[in-house]
């Protein structure tokens, strides 16, 4: 489990490699709207946003993540409710992965 921090001036954290069923953690410092989580499809990525722990579900299971199929990109929305906004990914398998502000 790693966890990155993104201050205030930072505008999101660079390509890094998920561990399999591990989950790693993106703080921003200052409060953001949006923030986009890319992908390089290497593997389906689960991403939460709400500070709970994403898991990658069971085939037919339901999941409160957010799933990036493989090779895709997504632009999530970022509650502005707490003084730390967190984004949470696991993947079954090791993608490049970046998180970074949305504008």
């Amino acid at each position: 489990m790693a966890t990155y921090t993104a201050g205030a001036s930072d505008n999101g954290i660079g390509s890094w490699t998920l561990t399999a069923n591990q989950v790693d953690t993106v703080a921003f410092t200052a409060n953001i709207t949006r923030v986009r989580v890319i992908s390089d499809g290497a593997a389906d990525v689960y991403v939460t946003f709400d500070g709970t722990d994403p898991a990658v579900p069971a085939a037919g299971a339901a999941t409160r993540a957010v799933r990036i199929p493989a090779g895709g990109q997504a632009v999530l929305e970022v509650d502005m409710d707490n003084p730390v906004d967190t984004v949470k990914l696991i993947s079954a398998g090791t993608p490049k992965v970046s998180v970074e502000r949305a504008f």
